[in-house]
């Protein structure tokens, strides 16, 4: 196997012994495997969570400053929690942008994935249907019934969220006009970025295919 391989594997014996998630086990993986002072953090060309631009001019620094300021503070061993509630609490970060420079932080240094969040990796796709939004919201609650083990909570017709074989479901409907709306779909709690890779090649065909299908009907 390849190190990165071996490292995977080291994370996910650490997180079948204690219940961490993926950024948690395998900052704790590598500071076993690496003494801290033994070299700078690593640089890890992950694209950030907001632009570079944007953040610059929401936060008044530039993601790369603040990216040195958290290394000075040795953030990479603080976890997601911690260097978003510093960025809040000292450095007058608002919420939005202090969980935006932290995920950045988090991917620059090799602690979270892409697609990776708090809740664990995400896909989501999207896609804009002729049909009113209720109409839609029933046609594709119905769906989304018969591909899940279960629904964890409904609200017509607007989101419902549903229980599947491997993570969940989150389905928003928002309405553009009398007779169009836009379907979201945020399937969270998967282990890891191949996961998301096959699973949002899947609900884009699957929406696709509802959306052939319901508009000629």
């Amino acid at each position: 196997m390849t190190e990165q391989k071996h490292l995977k594997h080291r994370v996910r014996e650490r997180m079948a012994k204690t219940g961490e998630r993926y950024a948690s086990a395998r900052a704790h993986v590598i500071a076993k495997a690496e003494p801290a002072a033994a070299a700078p953090p690593a640089e890890h060309h992950a694209p950030p969570a907001a632009s570079p631009d944007a953040v610059l001019a929401a936060t008044g620094r530039e993601l790369r400053d603040w990216f040195a300021l958290l290394d000075e503070h040795e953030a990479t061993t603080w976890g997601h929690t911690r260097i978003a509630r510093w960025l809040r609490e000292e450095q007058g970060v608002a919420g939005w942008w202090a969980q935006s420079v932290t995920v950045s932080y988090e991917r620059a240094r090799g602690l979270r994935e892409v697609h990776e969040t708090a809740r664990g990796f995400e896909a989501g796709v999207s896609r804009t249907i002729a049909l009113p939004a209720a109409t839609l919201f029933a046609a594709l609650h119905e769906r989304m019934t018969a591909e899940a083990v279960g629904v964890r909570t409904a609200t017509p017709p607007r989101h419902a969220r549903y229980d599947l074989p491997e993570g969940r479901m989150h389905l928003v409907v928002e309405p553009k006009g009398e007779d169009r709306a836009t379907v979201y779909l945020v399937h969270h709690k998967l282990p890891d970025s191949e996961a998301v890779a096959r699973h949002k090649a899947r609900w884009r065909a699957w929406l696709a295919e509802a959306k052939a299908e319901l508009e000629r009907s």
